[in-house]
């Protein structure tokens, strides 16, 4: 199950970073923020996954896309309700800042498009 959900994931960014050229996809503030919004998937799955050397390579890849997630300028966001039920009640109530438009350079773009590229494609042809 977990490489399926690794394999999803991966598959999505592709998809979202690779349908057309770079300068389209900076270019439109409500991709970028779909992109955007799977850092917390990213972070997430990091987290959960197995201490195990077959995963080592599949988490350096993601660690690698979400250091260059930090690289996206967050110009505008407004603050809602995490997702409840994460931990505790707590962290249910908590507030998070969720952007609603964001820009990054065509230079980290292009970066996050590499990595997710070759991240896809070891999985596809099963060398991770």
């Amino acid at each position: 199950i977990t490489h399926i959900m690794l394999g999803s994931l991966a598959e999505a960014l592709y998809i979202i970073t690779n349908y057309t050229t770079s300068d389209k996809i900076i270019s439109n503030k409500e991709i970028l923020k779909r992109i955007l919004d799977q850092r917390e998937t990213i972070k997430m799955a990091i987290e959960w996954l197995p201490a195990s050397s077959e995963f080592d390579t599949i988490k350096n890849y993601l660690q690698k896309i979400n250091e260059i997630f930090n690289e996206f300028r967050v110009e505008e966001a407004v603050k809602k309700p995490a997702i409840e039920g994460i931990s505790s009640k707590a962290q249910a109530n908590k507030q998070v800042d969720v952007p609603t438009k964001v820009s990054i350079s065509e230079e980290k773009f292009n970066e996050i498009r590499k990595i997710t590229s070759e991240l896809r494609n070891r999985m596809v042809n099963a060398t991770i």
